[in-house]
């Protein structure tokens, strides 16, 4: 681990951002088992339902949150945007198609669909901003494209 960064390009590593990062890796992984058991634990129930089950905690627990730490004048869209309700719908959109991939798929389908997103958001940033990727995603790419031909091989 380095001590102090040297330049700009030098990551600064400390064990504890080391430690909640495996911490974070370990609970995402385990969230992504359980929520697809949840899904898949009872077949015949409705994938909106199951969806409503998943969510109703968050929703509570987001909204306890808002009420308390915000001021009796503030409205609950306050500061919201074109831009901001184009990022909650898509992020609204892309939970209930990765619900969707879980229960009638797999977790490890779910991965690969986030991970594919890696390649596309590559191309669309060459083509749209005159992005100039390096050698390291070239070779993510590769690694991704790689992976999904051996995933569905199903060797």
């Amino acid at each position: 681990m380095k001590d102090k960064p040297q330049s700009l390009n030098d990551v600064y590593l400390t064990p504890v951002g080391l430690s909640l990062t495996l911490v974070y890796c370990f609970l995402s992984g385990l969230a992504g088992v359980y929520t697809e058991y949840i899904l898949k634990k009872e077949p015949m129930t409705l994938l909106s339902l199951q969806n409503c089950y998943l969510y109703i905690f968050g929703i509570l627990f987001n909204f306890t949150f808002w009420y308390t730490q915000t001021a009796e004048d503030e409205s609950l869209f306050q500061g919201f945007t074109l831009y901001t309700w184009l990022v909650l719908l898509t992020q609204a959109a892309s939970g209930l198609i990765m619900s969707a991939v879980m229960k009638y798929s797999s977790n490890i389908v779910r991965l690969f669909v986030i991970t594919s997103a890696i390649p596309v958001a590559t191309i669309i940033s060459i083509v749209l901003f005159n992005f100039q990727p390096g050698l390291e995603f070239y070779a993510v790419i590769i690694l991704v494209i790689v992976s999904i031909v051996l995933y569905s091989l199903k060797l």
